[in-house]
């Protein structure tokens, strides 16, 4: 009776070990399958976003325009400067990991 028990004890251990490894194989092979599909839509919007470009720059032209002649003093211009000074940097220092990344 008790090696009846032990031998059903084993079992379940060896099942329940068994069930826990399928779970964690097909968790991993979902998260890849979902970091694939991940990866191809942000190859599909990167090449959207060279679309973006020449709307971005009107839009910046106009904001530049409206902003300029209302601040004409030099400390409204530094402010400016510095404001767009920081996007532009960190799309060129993105681009230049970028770059290095790929060699």
């Amino acid at each position: 009776m008790v090696g009846a028990a032990r031998n059903l004890a084993g079992r379940s251990r060896w099942l329940i070990g068994a069930g826990w490894m399928a779970g964690i194989s097909i968790v991993l092979v979902e998260m890849q399958v979902g970091m694939d599909y991940v990866q191809a839509r942000v190859m599909e919007q990167a090449k959207m976003i060279s679309g973006w470009l020449p709307m971005i720059g009107t839009l910046l032209c106009n904001f530049m325009g409206s902003v300029l002649p209302q601040s004409a003093g030099a400390p409204s211009i530094g402010r400016l400067l510095v404001l767009s000074a920081i996007p532009v940097g960190l799309a060129a220092l993105g681009w230049i990991l970028k770059n290095r990344g790929a060699d």
